[in-house]
């Protein structure tokens, strides 16, 4: 069989499992267990948990496929070439969150520097993950330094990489300095991303052919005692907000940022170790010019190898 030939059985595979799996749910462990095995033989699935061992009332998971375009981004595919392989970027990275329902919270995302140095950006990113008990919010986080200030490895790195290809940098720095802040949160995501979803610091093209499969909680409603049932529907008609807290009690649901974007309808109840802030930052001016560049796991892989060439704001 001829690889174009394979490539597009792949592709119609991965679509028509797309396709199934938005309109069908799984409520059996010992289903979800074959439908994950199946899954970790025949595409890349993302599941930081080695098994699930429980799925709530009212509850059911999903298998999302998500297709990722194994090309380079300057060639207008999803990743990014690196020692070893190809990275996830910014825009696989971006596709992966939606499907993991990953939301982010924009009071306590932020810079911790104190902006002193309109060059220099140290941000934090904070986001939630609904957890498989149907009841969690998990919190995620991820930070980038950004120093774009003259002498820095990252300013030296984007003048080596010019020299390389015959080009000036001026231009390129920049257009970063003018948007530092931007570029430093959406870095500081992807490590969040990265981190939270388990994600390998390089793939193969082979790898990248095949679907990645992200399993998520989906609220159905279903329920085999009917006297429950009734009683969430029940619920559900009153407006009582999660029927699942109204009828089991507990704190009222915390709603997040971007909650009634990424979770059906309603916000998920969050534990009290989720309330509770992160550890107060004094913000810190900014340290002196480094030679090193925090430039891994970022959105970007790994730290770029010398004999890649690599523009580490490509994203």
């Amino acid at each position: 069989m001829s690889s174009t030939k394979k490539e597009k059985q792949e592709t119609a595979l991965a679509e028509r499992e797309d396709k199934k799996s938005a309109r069908r749910t799984i409520a059996n462990l010992d289903h979800l267990a074959e439908e994950m095995k199946r899954a970790s033989q025949a595409a890349n699935l993302i599941a930081p948990m080695v098994s699930i061992d429980h799925i709530p009332d009212f509850f059911e998971v999903s298998l999302r496929f998500i297709m990722i375009d194994g090309r380079e981004m300057r060639n207008g595919g999803d990743c990014y070439k690196v020692q070893g392989g190809l990275a996830l970027g910014k825009s696989a990275l971006a596709k992966l969150a939606l499907a993991a329902r990953i939301s982010w919270d924009s009071q306590k995302s932020g810079r911790i520097d104190d902006g002193s140095d309109v060059h220099y950006v140290h941000f934090r990113a904070v986001g939630y993950w609904p957890d498989f008990d149907g009841r969690t919010l998990l919190e995620i986080s991820g930070e980038k330094r950004l120093d774009l200030r003259d002498g820095s490895a990252m300013v030296e790195k984007l003048d080596a990489e010019a020299r390389r290809n015959g080009k000036d940098a001026t231009a390129r720095i920049r257009e970063m300095r003018a948007f530092i802040l931007e570029h430093a949160e959406s870095r500081a995501r992807n490590r969040a991303i990265r981190q939270a979803l388990a994600l390998k610091s390089s793939y193969s093209e082979e790898e990248l052919k095949k679907p990645f499969v992200v399993p998520t909680l989906t609220e159905t409603g279903r329920c085999d005692d009917p006297e429950i049932r009734r009683m969430y529907l029940k619920a559900k008609l009153e407006g009582k907000g999660l029927a699942t807290r109204a009828l089991y009690g507990g704190s009222d649901p915390l709603l997040r940022p971007g909650d009634s974007e990424i979770f059906e309808a309603e916000a998920r109840p969050v534990d009290d170790s989720i309330r509770k802030p992160l550890p107060q930052h004094t913000p810190q001016p900014p340290p002196p010019v480094s030679t090193d560049d925090d430039d891994d796991d970022d959105g970007e892989g790994g730290p770029a190898p010398a004999q890649v060439s690599i523009d580490p704001f490509n994203e």
